[in-house]
């Protein structure tokens, strides 16, 4: 049964009916049942199960169950290649790719398929680094040998061949390309096959990936097994393929031996992508003497009777000069309406009080709330906040809305594009407060 391949955006509803329409956004009963088996099984909260219909979560990327692909991609540009588009460039950005991979130019012919851009990114990574040659490391060995190689251990010998003296049991370490680095590459290749059976143009690199690591054992690893690598100079020139290898392997390990295939997943949540992204321009874009710390630093809200700290504090990001916290920036993956009838343009009131509680606790009066715009605000002043003081002498806190428009510019490379407003943002909160900042 030939696979069957769906386009959706985050947040869709898709309704459930008994024989799907060629080419409509709707799916079978079985294949909704397959879909949420599938996310419960590696505990990704992409999809949830209504009355007849499934509705999709701020994850996007690839859900692939037996018999359908599920390409979910954001619900913030108006048109599905602009979509595909956005979303890889968020992730070459996030994931500190180069930064000419989030440039058009390198996406290609790959800009109209989110599986092949994925498997294609990792394929050439996987092959610059296999033609400088295999990294070969150490690995503890245990073997039955005719001469002694290492440590041999007589005791074992006694109990498990008595009397012949031509078979010694030795503990070596042996110089090898089958270590687990590899095999944890091997194995998210193997996932990654799975993503692309049936498309030549992609299968043919994975499988010549693979006749590369053809001494490597093949085992069920999962990114706990990536998490645990031993990291070295050595193997320093493979973190990129290793961040990569991520994308593919889950949670939890594989049955080598079942067969087929119950499922995959490469999903990566919309608001950590968006956070990392700005956070990665953000510190690109800071001036000397100041610096950006990610979800800190960490204070408690308040301590219990016992004097223990309790509700710990992250903000998203902040920009800190010396040890003074000087711009708290809190990153939501959301459209605003700059024409709600509340002048707040769709701010939620539970984050206007988690900024306000930022605000008091780090002594920061420079509150910013980022939301992502691909052209429904231009030209469009952003709203600013004034929080109400309880006392006389308090400071005043200010809560700014910045949108960050992710969107090309013609005749603008699209960082050069990003940065520009990074930098107007640093301006208007930061240059006003601290003219040192010019320095």
């Amino acid at each position: 049964m030939p696979m069957r391949r769906l386009c959706v955006r985050e947040h869709q509803r898709v309704p459930v009916v008994e024989h799907p329409s060629p080419g409509a956004a709707e799916l079978s009963p079985g294949e909704a049942q397959a879909l949420a088996r599938l996310c419960e099984r590696l505990k990704w909260p992409a999809v949830a199960l209504e009355h007849r219909a499934v509705k999709f979560s701020s994850h996007c990327g690839l859900l692939q169950a037996p018999g359908i692909t599920v390409e979910i991609l954001p619900k913030i540009t108006l048109h599905e290649a602009g979509e595909r588009e956005l979303l890889l460039r968020l992730l070459a950005l996030a994931s500190r790719l180069p930064q000419s991979w989030a440039e058009a130019a390198h996406l290609g012919a790959h800009r109209h398929s989110l599986t092949r851009a994925l498997v294609g990114w990792f394929c050439d990574e996987l092959s610059t680094q296999f033609h400088q040659g295999l990294v070969r490391a150490y690995v503890a060995t245990k073997d039955t040998l005719q001469a002694v190689r290492g440590r041999w251990d007589p005791v074992r010998d006694a109990l498990r061949t008595p009397g012949r003296v031509d078979r010694l049991y030795c503990r070596f370490d042996e110089l090898t390309e089958n270590h687990a680095m590899h095999q944890v590459l091997k194995a998210a290749l193997r996932r990654a096959a799975l993503l692309v059976a049936g498309v030549p143009a992609i299968t043919l690199p994975v499988q010549a990936l693979l006749s590369w690591l053809a001494e490597v054992e093949d085992k069920p690893c999962t990114r706990q097994d990536l998490d645990r690598l031993p990291r070295s100079r050595l193997t320093a020139r493979y973190d990129r393929a290793l961040q990569m290898a991520r994308w593919f392997l889950s949670d939890e390990a594989p049955d080598l031996s079942a067969g087929a295939h119950t499922g995959l997943a490469v999903l990566f949540d919309m608001n950590a992508l968006f956070q990392a992204a700005l956070s990665r321009v953000l510190k690109e874009s800071l001036p000397a003497g100041w610096q950006l710390r990610e979800e800190g630093p960490q204070r408690s809200l308040a301590k219990d009777a016992s004097l223990k700290d309790r509700f710990l504090m992250k903000p998203d990001l902040c920009v800190l000069q010396g040890d003074q916290v000087r711009l708290i920036l809190d990153a939501k993956w959301k459209r605003l309406d700059p024409l709600s009838p509340d002048g707040r343009w769709g701010v939620g009131q539970a984050d206007a009080y988690q900024l306000h509680a930022y605000g008091h606790r780090y002594g920061c009066s420079r509150l910013v709330l980022c939301y992502p715009d691909i052209g429904t605000a231009l030209g469009l002043e952003r709203p600013r906040f004034q929080f109400i003081s309880g006392h006389d002498g308090a400071p005043q806190m200010c809560l700014a809305v910045e949108t960050w428009s992710l969107g090309s510019c013609p005749g603008t490379p699209w960082l050069a594009g990003l940065r520009e407003q990074v930098g107007r943002w640093l301006e208007r909160h930061l240059l006003t407060a601290a003219p040192a900042l010019q320095g």
